[in-house]
């Protein structure tokens, strides 16, 4: 390494590996970013390099130098680091009191330990699943992601996390650095509800529900599902039908049905798209029924 960053170059097969980056800067890494004909695949820790059957990897950029592996909180908004492992999640008290502690038992379901060890916050937003049960309780969160483009490296681009992950295959060359949330008060419940073949399996279907109460009524409700698509989802129509009711006479037949209504999911060999659906009402209701 050279004292600013430099890098390491070194031949690995199968993957034909040219070279390692590890930037000790943000606008070193955004310049790395920038300057190859193809940009080098980002490291920050996890349990793969490669996203779908990408035959090689000629260039790899290490961001562990770069301070993102943090939890803070500030007056307005929770701020999680894109290399923020999974099991810092889980220890972190700060999330244990933000909405019940809900992206707690997430990044918890989400992996056994030790691969909570190694994956990250940044790797889940970009190449997590459409049932990952971390990307469910951000999105129910109302989570936002916080990225750079090396064009625009002075200033961030924040985007709300259904429509990031709703168009990350195809964004040009980008840098994940943070994952961040509203500041939730005591008000504020949250709870991830989940059907796997065993306990430790990926979820077959998951959704998340976050509810602000004023007494009984309802002020905000966000829904999410996950298990339907490449990426999960917010369940507008649901949240509508709460918002502003007492949560004692929520019509929950209606809520149920409304949800089912709101996916389209298809067969797959865990599960039948109608199997998938019936699923999507059955946990949005065990969800808010948990909450109440």
């Amino acid at each position: 390494h050279e004292p600013t960053g430099g890098l390491d170059t070194m031949l690995v097969n199968p993957l034909e590996l040219q070279a390692v980056y590890r930037p000790r800067t943000l606008a070193e890494a955004l310049t790395y970013l920038q300057q190859r004909p193809e940009p080098p695949r980002i490291l920050a820790g996890g349990t793969g390099l490669l996203r779908g059957s990408a035959p090689n990897v000629p260039a790899v950029l290490d961001i562990g130098d770069l301070g993102l592996a943090y939890v803070t909180v500030d007056e307005t908004h929770v701020h999680v680091g894109a290399a923020t492992t999974l099991q810092d999640l889980v220890d972190s008290e700060e999330l244990a009191r933000v909405a019940t502690g809900i992206l707690v038992d997430a990044a918890r379901a989400a992996a056994p330990k030790v691969q909570r060890h190694q994956q990250t916050v940044g790797g889940t937003l970009v190449a997590g699943a459409g049932n990952d049960d971390l990307l469910v309780a951000a999105l129910a969160l109302d989570g936002e992601v916080v990225y750079y483009v090396p064009e625009e490296r002075d200033t961030p681009r924040v985007c709300p996390l259904a429509e990031f992950l709703a168009d990350v295959r195809s964004k040009p060359p980008f840098l994940v650095t943070e994952l961040r949330f509203p500041r939730y008060g005591d008000d504020t419940r949250g709870r991830l509800e989940r059907v796997s073949r065993t306990p430790r399996d990926r979820a077959i279907v998951n959704a998340a529900a976050v509810v602000t109460l004023d007494g009984e009524r309802i002020v905000e409700a966000r829904v999410a599902v996950g298990g339907v698509g490449p990426y999960p989802l917010r369940l507008e129509r649901v949240e509508t039908i709460l918002r502003g009711t007492s949560y004692k006479e929520v019509d929950i037949s209606s809520v149920e049905e409304a949800a089912r209504e709101a996916v389209t999911p298809v067969d797959d060999w865990r599960a039948s798209a109608e199997y998938r659906r019936h699923l999507v009402g059955v946990l949005t209701r065990r969800a808010l029924q948990a909450l109440w």
